[in-house]
């Protein structure tokens, strides 16, 4: 795949499934010169036996898509230029992506202008050109101190920081340094980086979160620098005093959010929020993929509530065991991404779930929803949402109160609805200006004893009633 797009400045189009790059062995140059392509890569992206990555990125400046799993450079000896010019580009680095074997880094994030994500993985063990790395990265400082270990290796480090945003962008004369976001390193060797955190309950994990994103120290807590240890934004500080023993900080914060070990947590209500239901201070500036094990997940309740930048692909979240969904993406107003892995067998209630996502628009054909029993406001305030339903099995549905309130774009064919158990409709197309759907005969009222602004301000309505509409035990 040596130079597949290269010079493509016009291709922006969306790599298929099965795009398997499994025995690909060079991909230098793919993208080099694609200057208008920013399109996720599949799954099938496989890297494992790739050897040439050698300008990859070099001049893709609209590129800054998330690098899964399935991009693993083990094999990889060649990065020179890899992101050279991709100006976008700020995403962090995978579990996967293993320079052991790398020998030449020559301008590997020169002009990566927006790049500014930690490299504590990084295993320069095997090369020896590191000339203009980080030419005119402006965003980037970070602690290169472990780059030192093998300093008496290296053949090239001119101008490696030249143009940066390093504290320091002098050319390394020893291991001490100076080493980009360090003067000297007292040690060129940081913590080792840790194995995979596993976190026992919510707890621990609301807990690390609050920690994470960077809450005030308060006094008289046993606070360290956490810069030290990694983390996201600034106050750069944890007290452990806050989280159980078995948790080690020191290991927990040297990863990314999206790399904690949660697979045994089975409740992950309310992450972004304080006890009084409060978002937490940079909850609303949280935007990194978490591509977490949700196998033991049986509560998402108010899961994404407060992260109100949050808009991350969820496609490997496994929801097969999930119950409740309430709320799960209440206030997320930038979230707008494919939920279609989503397993719902499951889950009983959707009340809320997405209540005031504004932005979120997506096709929800492959919902499975024979068990829930309250829909109540699922759409409250989703704004932008106008998908088909057709597929909602609502035959054990009981509430649809305020389902619709104020969706104010839904204008959808609702005759696959089963309403025979539903008892409150109230509010169910409050401020849904767009709705004028012919309701089905099948629309079936009999067990329903709220009725209350069902049709409020639904202002293009102007459908006839169906003979199933039968208001005998309304009283409100």
């Amino acid at each position: 795949m040596h130079g597949m797009f290269w010079g493509a400045a016009a291709f922006d189009q969306e790599l298929p499934a099965a795009f398997d790059t499994s025995a690909v062995t060079d991909m230098s140059y793919m993208f080099n010169g694609a200057v208008a392509f920013n399109q996720p890569i599949p799954a099938a992206f496989n890297t494992v036996n790739v050897e040439y990555m050698g300008s990859m990125f070099n001049g893709a400046a609209a590129f800054n898509q998330e690098l899964s799993a399935a991009f693993n450079t083990s094999n990889v000896n060649e990065m020179a230029n890899m992101f050279n010019g991709a100006a976008a580009f700020n995403q962090p680095l995978p579990a996967t992506f293993d320079t052991s074997v790398v020998t030449d880094m020559d301008g590997m994030f020169w002009g990566a202008t927006a790049f500014n994500q930690p490299l504590s993985t990084f295993d320069t063990s095997a090369v020896w050109d590191m000339d203009n790395m980080f030419h005119d990265a402006v965003a980037f400082n970070q602690n290169l101190c472990h780059f030192g270990d093998n300093f008496d290796q290296y053949s090239y480090v001119t101008n490696m920081f030249v143009g940066s945003g390093c504290a320091y962008k002098g050319t390394p004369t020893n291991a001490a340094g100076p080493w980009c976001a360090v003067e000297t390193c007292s040690s060129p060797t940081p913590p080792p980086v840790p194995s995979k955190h596993p976190f026992t309950d919510n707890t621990e994990l609301r807990a690390a979160i609050q920690e994470y994103l960077g809450q005030d120290c308060p006094s008289g807590d046993d606070c360290q620098a956490r810069s030290t240890y990694g983390g996201a934004v600034s106050p750069p500080w944890f007290h452990p005093s806050s989280i159980a023993a078995s948790v080690p900080l020191t290991s927990l914060f040297a990863m990314q959010i999206g790399e904690w070990d949660v697979s045994s947590v089975d409740d992950f209500s309310r992450l972004f929020v304080d006890d009084s239901d409060d978002p937490i201070d940079g909850a609303d500036s949280f935007n990194e993929p978490i591509n977490w094990d949700t196998g033991s997940a049986t509560s998402m309740l108010y899961m994404f509530y407060g992260a109100s930048a949050f808009n991350q692909d969820l496609s490997a979240f496994d929801t097969s065991k999930v119950e409740n969904m309430d709320n799960m993406f209440l206030l997320a107003t930038a979230f707008n991404q494919d939920l279609s892995a989503f397993d719902t067998s499951a889950v009983t209630s959707m009340v809320l779930m997405f209540g005031g996502a504004s932005a979120f628009n997506q096709d929800l054909s492959d919902f499975d929803t024979a068990k829930v029993e309250n829909l109540a406001g699922m759409f409250n305030h989703a704004s932008a949402f106008n998908q088909p339903l057709t597929t909602f099995d609502t035959s054990a549905v009981t509430h649809m109160a305020y389902m619709f309130h104020n969706a104010t774009a839904f204008n959808q064919d609702l005759s696959d609805f089963d309403t025979a158990k539903v008892e409150d409709m109230s509010g169910m197309f409050y401020g849904a200006a767009a709705f004028n759907q012919q309701l089905p005969e099948t629309f079936d009222t009999s067990v329903v004893t709220d009725m209350a602004a069902m049709f409020h301000s639904a202002s293009a309505f102007n459908q006839p009633l169906p003979a199933a509409f039968d208001t005998s035990k309304v009283v409100d």
